[in-house]
Order: structure tokens, then C-alpha cells, then sequence
């Protein structure tokens, strides 16, 4: 008696003793439950990430990224908006502006460029790499891109190479994520025809060293 012939007669005597065939067993044999639980990182291994998350604006010094910019008239719409709202809290003006300018297109060639990063620079620059996986997954798993650091640090050098940022308004509140423009005792007293010709005058924040300071 062949397979076929066998498992026919078999599942026939199973119906007529009203017990389940073979077929339907397998119908309804229930899954394996699978365990939802993720294993917790360690405190070791959570200061690891927040510290590559911390370092992730090194990642727009690479060739994926250093030409890398947001769309220019979704920038230039924003702060032209900050500037007509007088805006002066620096986290609304962070955090609604990558809100503005990173739609999801931008998004998406965000990650493909941490992605060819990754592949290209995974042996060679372990480090690098291994910033970019943690941006990776953290673009993919916060809503809030201005928690990201290597977002913020993208908004801030457009912002601060926008023509803009001139404005006192936008300045002020670019300059909260911006080091101190460092300046000599002797700088300070130039005469007025002099600072005419500082880039940033002095109603921008910067630091003026004591009279102490030498240079090394």
C-alpha cells in the first residue's frame, strides 16, 4: 500500500471515530509563542550609545555629508519666519525648524547616505561606522530629530552659513549652540572704523580673554 493510499484509509477511520485527521491537526496546531521581551541594555552599553550619539556630529566632516544641506527655500521660509515672529526661545526655534526642513524625502536620503557610510567605512573607520549605526537607528526611532545631535549640528552649520543669520534676531538664537567668538584685550578697543569691519559686531555674543592671556 503506498503513502497516499495509507494516509486516505488512515484519515478515513479517523472520521468515522470522530477523532481529527492528520490534514486537520495540522490546521490547527497552534504556533510556537514567540517571547516579546528585548534584552536590556547595560548601563555600560547605554553610556556607550548616548556617548556615539553625543560624537555623531563628526559624521558631517565625511565625503556623504559635507556637502549635505537642507532644501535652501525650506530654510530660508523658516527664518524668514522666525524673523517676522521675533522668535527667542532657542529649543522652539531648534526643534520647529528640523521639524520644517527635514521633511521625509530629506529623511530618507538621510539614512542612505548613513548607510553607504556605514558599508564603506566599516572596516576601515570602526568608530565613524559605528556613529552612524547609532544615528541609523535613532532616525528611525524618534520623531523628534532635534534629540539627535547630528541633526542639530546640521541645522546650526546651515543656519550660521545663511545669509540670515546676520539678523540679530535668528543670531541670538543660533548663538546658543555656538562656541563664544573668542576676542584679545586689544581687539576690544579698536576704534569704531576698525570694528566696521568685524564680520560680527559687538551686539554678538563673544568672549573677551583677560589681560593675562598668551598665546602658546
Amino acid at each position: 500500500m503506498g503513502k497516499k493510499t495509507k494516509k486516505k484509509v488512515m484519515d478515513k477511520l479517523a472520521r468515522k471515530r470522530g477523532q481529527k485527521t492528520a490534514q486537520s491537526r495540522l490546521k490547527h496546531k497552534k504556533p510556537p509563542k514567540v517571547s516579546k521581551k528585548r534584552r536590556r541594555l547595560t548601563d555600560e552599553e547605554r553610556m556607550a550609545v548616548e556617548e556615539d550619539l553625543r560624537r555623531s556630529p563628526i559624521l558631517l566632516s565625511a565625503p556623504e555629508f559635507v556637502e549635505f544641506h537642507f532644501d535652501p527655500e525650506k530654510l530660508t521660509g523658516y527664518l524668514e519666519d522666525v524673523k517676522a515672529r521675533k522668535l527667542e526661545d532657542p529649543e522652539e526655534f531648534l526643534s520647529r525648524g528640523i521639524e520644517r526642513v527635514a521633511d521625509e524625502e530629506f529623511l530618507s536620503e538621510v539614512k542612505m547616505r548613513l548607510m553607504r557610510h556605514i558599508q564603506e567605512n566599516e572596516e576601515e573607520d570602526v568608530f565613524s561606522s559605528y556613529c552612524a549605526r547609532v544615528v541609523l537607528f535613532f532616525a528611525g526611532a524618534l520623531k523628534e530629530l532635534a534629540k539627535i545631535p547630528f541633526f542639530v549640528a546640521l541645522f546650526v552649520r546651515d543656519v550660521k552659513g545663511h545669509r540670515l543669520s546676520d539678523n540679530p534676531i535668528i543670531w541670538k538664537l543660533l548663538s546658543t549652540y555656538l562656541p563664544s567668538r573668542i576676542v584679545k584685550p586689544e581687539e576690544e578697543s579698536k576704534s569704531s572704523d576698525e570694528e566696521k569691519n568685524v564680520k560680527r559686531s559687538l551686539k554678538y555674543p563673544h568672549l573677551v580673554l583677560p589681560e593675562s592671556y598668551t598665546e602658546e
